[in-house]
């Protein structure tokens, strides 16, 4: 929603100008850091080079390489991978994607306005608690006390566990810093950025993206940090599908809810029409026009449809074999929710994430790789990886 963006040049201009700085710092560290290794690995090499692992071949001769889980199938060498690592592969970089493009949107112009306070900070505070209101309104305080060194912390942060994410298995060290830092920042987030995601305001609802997308990022860093054994066995898998399917559950109900009143054009036409508000294509904004008429009009209809198809998706998902028409309705679901209500997130100049639908997306494919049913008799399927 853009609400109040203030643009203020000489602010923007520093904001930039201090970024530029801090990009040349960190590149520079990169570059010594890359250096050092090299040099490290040169004065290594001369010991390494006289060293030679030899296995024995079938045919009695000797090998220099060591068994690998490369194979050539005609298509070049390739490697198998169990579907449930896969799975987390898929998940894990999903994630890191994520966070990366955040540090990206973080990076806009108006994040280090008055815009931004009103627009996102401000708009999560509202129907708080008084704990909860009191203790956001401290970290508005320090944000719009030191706009641009927050906002750089929070474009480094982001894109830091973004990369790391990406390059590092959870089963190192680097992966699993990253893993507890991208679960530590997502609560931060989730609490001083969200407001919990206005679980705690009576009127949460998945259409404004409750109960936040850093919840999601949260868990599925969580997810990424059980074992290896976990995924292999199906356990991950089963454990996802269930949360998941209970999170769509819950969001029938809070779109049932009395207090929420979301059967009245008056509570429900909102959440099209702010995103129709929006500067945006034509394109865009006509799906968007017709879900604010039809909201208006037929606001009962409209609101018992919605919850009829994410409570049909969450008994779905909890179900020992889902069906593939769950995934396809799912899939249908988001995206038009994503669109229409959300505006995908980005719209307005102070979009911080692509909202929840993305991650709930990512977290559903990945159960689905890993549930039990894709596995044969052996329970170890295994997918080619280029």
């Amino acid at each position: 929603m853009q609400m109040g963006v203030v643009y203020k040049q000489p602010l923007i201009d520093s904001f930039y100008s201090a970024l530029f700085e801090v990009t040349g710092v960190v590149i520079a560290l990169i570059i010594i850091a890359v250096f050092v290794s090299l040099t490290k690995r040169f004065m290594r090499w001369e010991t390494d080079a006289s060293i030679t692992v030899s296995s024995r071949d079938g045919d009695g001769t000797l090998s220099d390489e060591t068994p690998s889980q490369y194979d050539s199938g005609g298509n070049g060498a390739k490697y198998s991978m169990p579907i449930p690592l896969l799975a987390r592969l898929t998940l894990r970089r999903g994630l890191a994607v994520l966070w990366f493009f955040d540090a990206i949107l973080q990076a806009q112009p108006a994040m280090v306005t008055l815009g931004f306070v009103g627009g996102v900070l401000k708009m999560a505070q509202q129907n708080q608690p008084p704990w909860l209101y009191h203790l956001m309104e401290q970290g508005i305080l320090v944000w719009t006390s030191h706009p641009i060194a927050a906002n750089i912390t929070a474009i480094y942060m982001q894109a830091g566990v973004g990369i790391a994410l990406f390059i590092a298995d959870p089963d190192t060290r680097m992966g699993r810093i990253a893993l507890w830092t991208s679960i530590l920042w997502a609560i931060f987030i989730w609490v001083f950025g969200e407001g919990l995601g206005g679980i705690l305001t009576g009127a949460a609802t998945y259409l404004a993206g409750s109960p936040g997308s850093a919840l999601f990022y949260a868990g599925a860093a969580i997810l990424l940090l059980l074992p290896k054994q976990h995924w292999l066995s199906g356990r991950v898998a089963r454990l996802g599908q269930v949360g998941i399917g209970c999170y769509w559950m819950i969001a029938a109900g809070w779109q049932a809810a009395p207090n929420a009143a979301f059967f009245k054009s008056g509570n429900l036409m909102p959440f099209f029409s702010n995103a129709a508000a929006i500067p945006q294509p034509s394109w865009l904004a006509a799906p968007i026009n017709v879900m604010t008429a039809l909201a208006s009009n037929h606001a009962f209809l409209l609101n018992a449809a919605f919850v009829a198809i994410m409570g049909v998706i969450g008994i779905g998902m909890v179900a020992n074999a889902p069906k593939t028409w769950v995934a396809f309705l799912a899939g249908f679901w988001l995206l038009f929710s994503w669109w229409t209500s959300m505006d995908f997130g980005i719209m307005g100049g102070i979009g911080t994430d692509p909202n929840t639908p993305p991650v709930v997306a990512l977290l559903m494919v990945s159960t689905w790789l890993m549930h039990p049913a894709s596995r044969n008799a052996a329970g170890q399927p295994r997918a080619s990886v280029p």
